[in-house]
């Protein structure tokens, strides 16, 4: 991730962390940056690999936490894929998209398509509701 995006994450992250009333320590802020220096998908257990060979002593406890402050203000999404650990994705000003899972261990696709934003806006009308996210995963073999 280039520095100026990251910059825009890190004050993102840092004014939520005051509105919210909470400390903004180094170790959260190493986390951000590290989370963002992934790129793609990456879990906990990279991520706290890639901090520990920056010598940051980070838990795992304050990784998870962290995580979930920054899902909370929007800087990453939290994906279930079916493999049990949760993996996670930068997704501040990233466009919508989807993802396919392939079964055979060969890793996951993503893809944008525009017949699910219409299907998006059509199930907004008909239900008179505002659809704020969405977690579409299709699982797949490759043949």
């Amino acid at each position: 991730m280039e520095e100026d995006v990251f910059e825009e994450y890190r004050q993102i992250f840092y004014d939520y962390l005051e509105k919210k009333g909470l400390s903004r320590t180094s170790e959260r802020f190493a986390v951000l940056r590290e989370a963002c220096r992934c790129g793609g998908h990456f879990d906990v257990e990279a991520l706290h690999a890639g901090l520990k060979q920056k010598k940051y002593q980070v838990s795992r406890t304050t990784l998870y936490h962290t995580l979930e402050l920054m899902e909370d203000c929007g800087l990453v999404r939290k994906l279930r894929f079916n493999t049990g650990a949760a993996v996670y994705e930068c997704s501040f000003r990233r466009a919508p998209h989807d993802h396919i899972l392939l079964s055979d261990g060969k890793g996951c696709i993503e893809f944008s398509d525009p017949r699910i934003d219409d299907i998006i806006r059509s199930l907004e009308e008909e239900h008179h509701v505002r659809i704020k996210g969405r977690t579409i995963i299709f699982y797949a073999e490759t043949v």
